[in-house]
């Protein structure tokens, strides 16, 4: 697979992260897959990752595992409602079944249920993918979030516990990052980085308190915009910086 110029911009940033976390907001189309593949594959080769799961619809699942082993070589085991029975009927006796498959494309609706959520927090693999994340957050005030408020409540908790080790790798992938609910935007933001978050809610209770509030350029969050083709322009929020990448092989990460 050739990947476009502007596919190669995420990995490049990743390259720069000692722990990869980033929110990928490009537009429909544009390649999110193709970019967390790309991420997901260094990642696995230096060594620095050594297990993935990918959060995702259950409707979009079996193609993130087509486009996953066809462009990638990365061949993932379907974990959805009509495939776990299958599943744990060859596992050990007290073995996780994320323990057994390192490569593992798991459906939000079945894993946000008790019962598997607490089973994959406890045997998270060390790289986690996470697509359409805008719906795996709840805004603050349960009456911004309608009907769906409770499903993503549930999808917000797996991640807070997921996003809590900060040593495990996270991507998110959304096309719409900013729903229109400013609290489920910064909780999206804080699963990257929780100042993030905490900055956010600052920066927004002061501009409603004194709108003439100036905010130094230190206190200002960077955002890269990508050459690529897209609507409107795109936003990525990395975390803290890593050293340039070199030409050979980066060393794993040390405690």
């Amino acid at each position: 697979m050739e990947p476009r110029a502007y596919q190669l911009v995420p990995l490049l940033m990743a390259l720069r992260q000692r722990t990869v976390r980033l929110l990928i907001s490009d537009d429909v189309g544009i390649g999110k897959t193709v970019e967390a593949g790309l991420i997901a594959k260094e990642l696995l080769a230096q060594g620095e990752a050594t297990r993935l799961a990918v959060l995702c619809s259950p409707a979009l699942a079996e193609q993130w595992q087509g486009e996953l082993r066809e462009k990638f070589g990365i061949d993932a085991e379907l974990v959805l409602a009509s495939t776990v029975s299958r599943l744990e009927r060859d596992l050990e006796l007290g073995q996780s079944l994320f323990d057994r498959h390192p490569f593992t494309i798991i459906s939000t609706d079945f894993i946000k249920s008790t019962r598997h959520r607490e089973d994959f927090v406890k045997h998270c693999p060390d790289l986690v993918i996470v697509d359409e994340a805008h719906t795996c957050v709840a805004a603050d005030d349960p009456a911004q979030g309608g009907a769906s408020s409770a499903t993503n409540q549930l999808r917000y908790e797996l991640l807070r516990k997921v996003s809590a080790d900060a040593d495990r790798h996270l991507l998110l992938l959304t096309a719409t990052p900013h729903s229109g609910k400013e609290s489920a935007f910064r909780n999206l933001l804080g699963l990257v980085r929780p100042e993030l978050r905490r900055w956010t809610s600052r920066r927004r209770r002061a501009e409603r308190s004194s709108p003439s509030t100036s905010w130094p350029a230190s206190a200002q969050t960077s955002a890269t915009t990508s050459p690529r083709r897209t609507a409107s322009p795109t936003t990525r929020w990395p975390s803290g910086p890593r050293s340039p990448p070199t030409a050979g092989p980066r060393t794993n990460r040390t405690s």
